[in-house]
């Protein structure tokens, strides 16, 4: 088990680092893409196209 965190470990601190070296323009576009990309997702699984009408 302890291997197995070592390696969540050391992923999640690669991420962090390509995360941070990347331009906070960069990190906004990404962040816009993923939330858009999640709505859609939601909206797949209710059943309706993402309209912002979730109640």
């Amino acid at each position: 088990m302890d291997y197995i965190g070592n390696c969540l470990f050391d992923a999640a601190e690669n991420l962090g680092a390509w995360w941070h070296g990347l331009s906070e323009r960069t990190q906004t576009v990404a962040c816009v893409v993923l939330m858009v990309t999640l709505i859609a997702i939601a909206g797949l699984i209710e059943g309706t196209a993402p309209s912002g009408m979730y109640y």
